[in-house]
């Protein structure tokens, strides 16, 4: 029997909006819709991100994993920059509470929700929303940091399945 994955949270980072979600023992705990106030600088938004994702990870107590969109550069270069930096300040809280780290792409949601090509997010934030109805998901972000978490759940439970099976 594979064991569950005891302790996760996962985030759709952003410079202007973020998602986040807990999970314990793969279910959703609770989820929140990060937003940031535009007239805020950059680096102020980024501090807000840190605070949020600290807030979780001292509230939750020991970590197993933290999952993190890896970021995609579409048309503006600009935005990667900054979805970049906003990694890198989950991935330093990372280090500093001794998580594992999961990265997910876009296409790993997209393919574990059963969503082809290039079809817009909007596909599986309705898969997830049915999902999770019980819980009450206020915008898109919240939606991608609940699909990131299941998909890297999935993720990790096929690899701790493949390292039982080659020993």
């Amino acid at each position: 029997m594979i064991q569950k994955v005891s302790s996760l949270i996962a985030v759709d980072p952003g410079s202007t909006n973020a998602g986040i979600a807990y999970f314990e023992h793969e279910k959703l705990i609770t989820s929140e819709q990060l937003k940031f106030k535009p007239k805020d600088s950059f680096y102020n938004r980024l501090r807000g991100l840190k605070s949020s994702v600290e807030k979780f990870l001292s509230n939750y107590g020991a970590m197993d994993y933290i999952a993190l969109e890896t970021q995609f550069i579409g048309f503006n270069p600009q935005a990667g920059i900054k979805i970049a930096q906003a990694r890198g300040v989950i991935l330093a809280l990372a280090f500093d509470y001794d998580v594992k780290i999961v990265d997910i792409s876009p296409q790993e949601t997209r393919s574990y929700y059963g969503v082809k090509g290039n079809a817009k997010k909007q596909a599986y934030q309705d898969i997830v929303k049915l999902e999770f109805q019980d819980s009450v998901i206020k915008g898109e972000d919240e939606a991608d940091a609940i699909a990131i978490g299941s998909t890297a759940i999935n993720k990790i439970k096929q690899a701790n399945l493949y390292e039982k099976s080659i020993k």
